[in-house]
């Protein structure tokens, strides 16, 4: 929330189902921008909840960032549901040209089953035939989109522990589409 803020979003969304990470949060935003900043809102509910109910195409940036969903193999299944379903939903509402920044911390998901999970996701949602593009992320260099084409209208690249997609929108698959500005809206999971 606090970089979205500081690179000029017009407008920054947190969100956390924990009403002591949204009061840390808005001490973080206070600290920074001011007691009242008027680009930032702390909403403290569900994320999966949210995330149904909110418009399509309203946030050009959704930032995906969940507890872990596994600390055991045990539960591997159950998370990887969780993971299909709302990085499912972020492309389900994400605006076309959008970027979702999604997560995982959970130590029973390798980085194979977590990028498997959100490509299934995508798939679900319909993103397959418009084609995703997965940022490759050089922390010496920043973020990069440099596709490197893999099956189903995939393109990839990866960070550890998450991925960074730039969605095209749900299109036939012969349309595309232009790139949208980020800096517009900003959907951010603390």
């Amino acid at each position: 929330s606090i970089y979205a803020l500081g690179a000029d979003a017009k407008r920054v969304d947190s969100l956390d189902s924990s009403s002591k990470a949204m009061y840390l949060t808005e001490q973080h935003v206070a600290l920074n921008f001011g007691a009242d900043c008027p680009r930032h809102r702390s909403v403290t509910q569900d994320a999966f909840e949210y995330l149904e109910q909110m418009p399509e195409g309203e946030y050009d940036m959704i930032i995906l960032d969940p507890p872990a969903f596994a600390k055991h193999r045990k539960v591997l299944r159950n998370a990887l549901i969780g993971y299909r379903k709302i990085n499912s939903i972020a492309f389900k509402k994400v605006a076309p040209g959008g970027i979702i920044f999604t997560f995982s911390c959970s130590q029973a998901v390798s980085k194979e089953e977590f990028r498997l999970a959100v490509f299934t996701a995508a798939a679900r949602a319909g993103a397959m035939s418009a084609g995703v593009e997965i940022a490759r992320v050089d922390t010496q260099r920043g973020m990069n989109f440099r596709p490197a084409a893999i099956s189903g209208g995939f393109q990839v690249g990866q960070r550890v522990g998450g991925l960074i997609l730039r969605f095209h929108g749900i299109l036939p698959f012969r349309y595309k589409i232009g790139r949208a500005s980020c800096r517009e809206r900003v959907y951010v999971l603390v």
